[in-house]
């Protein structure tokens, strides 16, 4: 894993990519910054993250796209999925390597609090966890980007299914007043059992056992609504507020230490980097 770390880092820092992302986030983050805690007087540097936190919807993907698409499309990825090393060493590897390249705009970040305390007092507990779960925030979209890099090998089209996975999720708030309803779930939760079966078939190469899936999940729902009235709708909210990945980042803006907000993240992270190595597993052994 460490190899494969410091190659990746490496690759990250030699090319435009990486130093693009580095100098985009930090001018946006020095607009904000100037507008807000400068020329608005404003000591609470959170207020410039919640602001700048909509720049990782394409941020995080144009750093991880090239992950794993890359490496199929120069048909290098038989050489590591040949190495005498685990799939999840692989993924953690790359992984590490793009969350280090990520950390050094918010280290720098992490300074402009300490500027402030020159001009007057500054909540520095406040601030520094609202730092951290930007971090976190990054990590996670950089986390689901890994993943849509493992599926195919265009930097394209992985760049643009994890854009509009982090875009719903940035807007899950506003799109919540549209999508309600006992009916609405019902379509949906459908929706995703079919989906859970495509992708059954998909893994084990099998139709039965896709459609068993689908089959059981559709006989669950069923028989979860008939015997409580609410059901959908309630487990549609759930769903819902599941996947607003963004809003456990707006608790922080408000001055609250949210701790369920850094497990969610930290879940997010973990599922989605389990989720790469599921699709690697099979590659290695299709």
């Amino acid at each position: 894993m460490k190899a494969i770390y410091k190659r990746e880092l490496a690759s990250h820092l030699r090319g435009l990519v990486g130093w693009i992302a580095i100098a985009m986030l930090l001018f946006v983050t020095g607009i904000y910054f100037t507008a807000y805690n400068l020329q608005g007087q404003i000591p609470y540097f959170g207020y410039v993250l919640g602001s700048i936190s909509f720049i990782l919807i394409f941020l995080c993907p144009a750093l991880s796209m090239r992950t794993f698409a890359e490496e199929r499309k120069q048909k290098t990825d038989q050489l590591l999925l040949s190495a005498p090393v685990s799939l999840t060493s692989i993924v953690l590897g790359k992984y590490l390597a793009l969350i280090t390249v990520f950390a050094i705009p918010v280290a720098i970040c992490g300074l402009y609090p300490l500027i402030l305390m020159q001009f007057g007092h500054v909540p520095l507990l406040e601030t520094y966890t609202t730092l951290l779960a930007f971090f976190l925030l990054g990590c996670a979209c950089l986390s689901v980007g890994v993943f849509f890099s493992t599926l195919t090998e265009n930097q394209i089209i992985a760049f643009v299914a994890t854009v509009v996975v982090l875009l719903v999720s940035y807007l899950m708030n506003g799109l919540k007043t549209f999508v309600t309803g006992s009916q609405t779930g019902i379509v949906l939760f459908s929706v995703l059992a079919l989906a859970a079966g495509a992708l059954a078939w998909y893994l084990a190469r099998n139709f039965v056992l896709g459609a068993v899936v689908f089959t059981v999940l559709e006989l669950l729902l069923a028989a979860a609504t008939l015997v409580k009235t609410g059901f959908m709708a309630n487990a549609l909210d759930a769903l819902l507020d599941g996947a607003a990945m963004f809003t456990r980042f707006d608790s922080f803006l408000n001055g609250t230490l949210d701790l369920t907000a850094y497990l969610y993240l930290f879940t997010v992270i973990a599922l989605f980097q389990f989720f790469a190595v599921q699709v690697l597993e099979k590659r290695r052994w299709s």
